[in-house]
């Protein structure tokens, strides 16, 4: 939603002065996207809120999804576990101890500021080195040409996974993969480099809170490429 708004030919012909701030969530959000957004809107932005989602109420109709005094039921695949702070043994369901959640990845800066890079199950693994999809995608969607980027890593026999990017090219552009290729070449890590590829689609799939459906993107037809 966020590169759609920068990316609108129009969007400075509308008046916006009715918007007292700007939240994003859910999702890494790209330091250049953000800059851009703060430019279009002025206004106070909050970046990256973060919470405890994992553990908030779900709010289902079926009574098997809420139980009263409960938080309700963690999504799928949300690594929640119950630990003894004392001997930091796992502990068995119904066992009172210390929430941990795990799925992200991230760092504290030298101010103690916590940055959200990724989710640590869509991380990238080339040669033992790990990239961030996230990361790439907000380099792609900063090139002219470009109207949205989706990243994933595509197996690889020698290196484990190639970073592979999926680009929307924006309207009347005619940018070529190679291109796009070079354009990251010049600024990521040699580990980063999109040796798995670029291929054009119509539109990034998301889910209707605009996360990416990264398991819906298969490529074509895989490459062992070393670009």
């Amino acid at each position: 939603m966020a590169a759609s708004l920068i990316k609108f030919p129009e969007r400075h012909t509308y008046d916006v002065s009715s918007v007292c701030f700007v939240m994003s969530a859910a999702a890494p959000m790209g330091v250049g996207v953000e800059e851009h957004l703060r430019q279009l809107f002025n206004v106070p932005f909050i970046s990256q809120s973060y919470g405890l989602t994992e553990t908030g109420y779900n709010s289902g109709n079926t009574t098997d999804r809420h139980r009263l005094g409960s938080n309700g039921v963690p999504p799928i695949g949300t690594n929640l576990k119950i630990f003894d702070p004392e001997t930091d043994e796992e502990l068995p369901r119904n066992k009172t101890g210390e929430i941990r959640v795990k799925g992200d990845i991230g760092y504290l800066d030298s101010d103690g500021f916590l940055f959200i890079v990724d989710r640590l199950k869509e991380l990238i693994k080339y040669k033992g080195l790990q990239v961030a999809p996230a990361y790439l995608e907000d380099i792609i969607v900063k090139h002219p040409g470009v109207a949205d980027a989706a990243v994933i890593g595509i197996p690889d026999p020698d290196a484990g996974e190639l970073p592979r990017a999926y680009v929307v090219r924006q309207t009347g552009s005619h940018i070529t993969a190679k291109d796009i290729v070079q354009y990251v070449h010049d600024h990521v890590a040699p580990h980063m480099r999109l040796r798995g590829g670029v291929e054009f689609i119509p539109e990034v799939p998301r889910t209707p809170s605009g996360k990416i459906m990264r398991r819906h993107l298969k490529p074509k037809k895989q490459t062992t490429s070393r670009l």
